[in-house]
């Protein structure tokens, strides 16, 4: 019987320490702890313990995870003679799983043999660093995202003014001597605006002045011809 190990993420074996090996041909869709329908590799492990003791494991690895779950032989460790018996089972439990298993004696191999399968197997070795992200600089964590600017209104347009009166031309005095031509006459001084509310005062009224005494008329004698008689008669009545 087996048993998931929530405390190892790798098989707990070293190079020098694997007895026999099977591992998978297929990759099987398998679920974890916090994942599922993730394709896994299968591996089943008996290892030297020391003292004639062997341990056994069995462990599905998540290759675009790099997650593995191990699961340990409840009878770990056991004697060696045991150790056929337990490789037994590890292969059945896989094998209901779907796994097609290939067996390998490891100690056959040759030490290079050995190094270069168990170098490219990563169970055995501690997970990979996360790939490493590009800081972000302090002041671009720090400073909250800006406001999207509101289009800015129209200034108001200024109501149109009474139209400006036209300039007032200047005089131009000519003179008939000046050499120099005609020169501009000193503008007149501005007229002080009469006050809507000042009152008319009226003007004093002059003294009659004494009339003349009519001038008298002094008699003159003329002197006329006799046939002028009747008119001279007249003129003397005065």
């Amino acid at each position: 019987m087996f048993d998931l190990d929530a405390s190892l993420d790798r098989i707990p074996v070293s190079s020098d320490g694997i007895e026999r090996v099977a591992w998978s041909l297929n990759l099987t869709p398998v679920a974890g702890t916090d994942f599922a329908g993730a394709e896994a590799r299968a591996y089943a492990i008996i290892a030297s313990a020391g003292g004639g003791r062997s341990v056994c494991y069995v462990c599905l690895y998540v290759s675009s995870l790099d997650r593995a779950q191990v699961y340990r032989h409840r009878a770990n460790p056991f004697s060696s003679a045991e150790g056929e018996a337990h490789e037994e089972e590890a292969l059945e439990f896989l094998q209901e799983l779907g796994f097609i298993l290939e067996s390998i004696d490891y100690r056959g191999w040759s030490s290079q043999e050995r190094r270069e399968w168990f170098d490219k197997q990563p169970p055995f070795y501690p997970r990979r660093p996360p790939p490493e992200t590009p800081p972000v600089p302090k002041e671009a964590a720090a400073a909250p995202a800006a406001p999207a600017a509101a289009p800015a209104a129209a200034p108001p347009s200024a109501p149109a003014g009474p139209p400006e009166a036209p300039p007032e031309m200047e005089g131009v005095l000519v003179l008939a001597d000046d050499p120099d031509g005609p020169a501009r006459a000193a503008a007149p001084a501005p007229r002080p605006a009469a006050r809507a509310a000042a009152a008319v005062r009226p003007s004093p009224a002059r003294a009659e002045e004494p009339e003349e005494a009519p001038a008298r008329l002094r008699p003159v004698k003329v002197d006329l011809p006799e046939e002028y008689g009747d008119l001279a008669r007249l003129l003397a009545s005065f």
